[in-house]
């Protein structure tokens, strides 16, 4: 009749670090594995069993004898887990996601059509570094979610897989927080830039008195458009900064933005969406623009829509500049 032997197994992470395994001598190492796993309740498909210098193959029929395995021998047991990432464009991308060969959905941000992508969930391709710049856009638009600037898909990119597909430590707190925040602007409620508290507007009113700085003895008014501190204290409708309308500050910087040379024709930096009016600024690349806010494709240079063909020449040619835009 065979002995029974105890072995000893470590466990990392156990609060005891290891575990005693009684067992026949004649037993496989197959029943190791059952017995180890069973006890320390694991997976089997994701447990590796090291003795010495040897790792004990789980589907073997081969003995404890076998491999030298005695009473009072000490095994190591290492969990093997789903994970890992992989580097691209310096990034550290999560092992679940995958790779794409396609063409990037967001060319006009930080993309020379070379660098590698990954595919978001709904199946659209991204450079790591254009998504990261894409999200921070968007979080200034105040949206309260990241969608696929396809026009024909806008599925929401979950912000967990966002995160998975490279955003340092500093783009995952403007991607969380910056959502927060928008969604609570979308509510009514701003950060009191003095006391951080959060305010909800009541009513249309632009001039905010600070409830909680007025508890603490400061009296702190800002402007709800501008969300700058109140100057102009004979009025209730004009802050007193500039500028504090949106629309006048973009119109400015459309008139007045330096220019850039595409393909032989000086053109402004900061062009205006066609169809949304959304500022872009063109970077590298092509001429040809798809607007990551409403999927618009069109000409930086000339700005005619894409309507099945492009009417202004290949990607590179230069063609007729349009004048500075009025929104």
């Amino acid at each position: 009749m065979a002995s029974m032997i105890a072995v000893f197994v470590s466990v990392t992470g156990r609060k005891t670090d290891r575990i005693s395994v009684i067992l026949k001598q004649t037993a496989t190492i197959t029943e190791l594995y059952q017995k180890v796993c069973e006890r320390v309740n694991v997976d089997l498909g994701n447990t590796i069993l090291f003795f010495g210098n040897r790792i004990l193959p789980s589907d073997s029929t081969e003995t404890l004898e076998d491999y030298d395995v005695v009473a009072n021998s000490n095994i190591t047991l290492v969990q093997r887990v789903v994970g890992g990432v992989t580097q691209i464009c310096g990034r550290m991308i999560d092992s679940s996601v995958q790779q794409s060969t396609y063409r990037c959905v967001l060319l006009n941000i930080n993309d020379d059509g070379l660098s590698k992508r990954v595919a978001m969930p709904c199946g659209h391709a991204v450079t790591p570094d254009g998504l990261a710049e894409y999200v921070d856009l968007e979080i200034k638009k105040h949206k309260t979610k990241v969608t696929c600037p396809v026009k024909t898909c806008r599925a929401e990119w979950k912000s967990s897989e966002i995160i998975k597909r490279g955003l340092t430590e500093k783009e995952r707190l403007v991607l969380e927080t910056g959502l927060t925040k928008n969604l609570l602007r979308e509510q009514g409620i701003l950060e009191c830039l003095r006391c951080s508290a959060h305010i909800q507007r009541d009513g249309n009113g632009t001039r905010m008195l600070c409830p909680i700085c007025k508890k603490r003895g400061v009296t702190y008014e800002f402007c709800w458009s501008c969300q700058k501190e109140w100057k102009n204290k004979d009025s209730y409708s004009n802050c007193g900064n500039i500028p504090c309308d949106p629309a006048a500050e973009f119109q400015k910087i459309l008139n007045t933005c330096p220019t850039k040379n595409l393909y032989g024709v000086q053109v402004p930096e900061v062009r205006a969406c066609p169809h949304c009016k959304k500022a872009i600024n063109h970077k590298q690349a092509c001429k040809h623009i798809l607007c990551p806010s409403c999927g618009t494709n069109f000409c930086y240079i000339c700005l005619t829509l894409y309507n099945g063909r492009w009417l202004c020449g290949a990607y590179n040619s230069a063609c007729t500049i349009a004048a500075r835009q009025k929104v």
